[in-house]
């Protein structure tokens, strides 16, 4: 059986970790757009890397066989 195929659970985690890194990026964005500050993106950066990084574990992405 295909790898992606195995763990459907995985393949959600990345869906959603990928729209909540877009929407914590365009939050950032405007931030940065509407204060002049970097900042405001860094920060939301981080934030969704660390919520994709968290869906991931939630989902078993970083456990072994």
């Amino acid at each position: 059986m295909d790898e992606s195929q195995a763990r459907p659970e995985i393949n959600a985690a990345i869906t959603k970790g990928a729209i909540v890194d877009t929407v914590m990026l365009a939050v950032g964005g405007a931030l940065w757009f509407a204060t002049g500050e970097l900042l405001c993106f860094i920060a939301c950066f981080i934030v969704g890397s660390i919520a994709f990084a968290l869906l991931l574990a939630q989902a078993g992405a970083f456990t072994r066989r």
